[in-house]
């Protein structure tokens, strides 16, 4: 993806659904995030708290490319 190309906001998950797809906690979301696992979007309205959001799609690429790995370590 081109970084003139963003997935549709319709797919932003939040940091917690994130962390209940992969049975892992919200603190291992962010680290995952910060290893460029997938990128986080931070939403805010001014001075009020921020959300942070997580395109559903590099979720969904992410456990694929680990799906892969473990897949071709097997089989190695």
């Amino acid at each position: 993806m081109s970084a003139g190309s963003l997935p549709s906001i319709s797919r932003l998950v939040s940091v917690e659904h994130v962390a209940e797809q992969l049975d892992c906690s919200r603190g291992h979301v962010y680290d995952l995030a910060r290893a460029g696992a997938f990128r986080i979007v931070d939403i805010s309205a001014g001075t009020k708290r921020t959300k942070t959001r997580i395109y559903a799609d590099e979720v969904e690429a992410y456990i694929a490319r680990q799906t892969s790995n473990l897949a071709e370590e097997i089989r190695g």
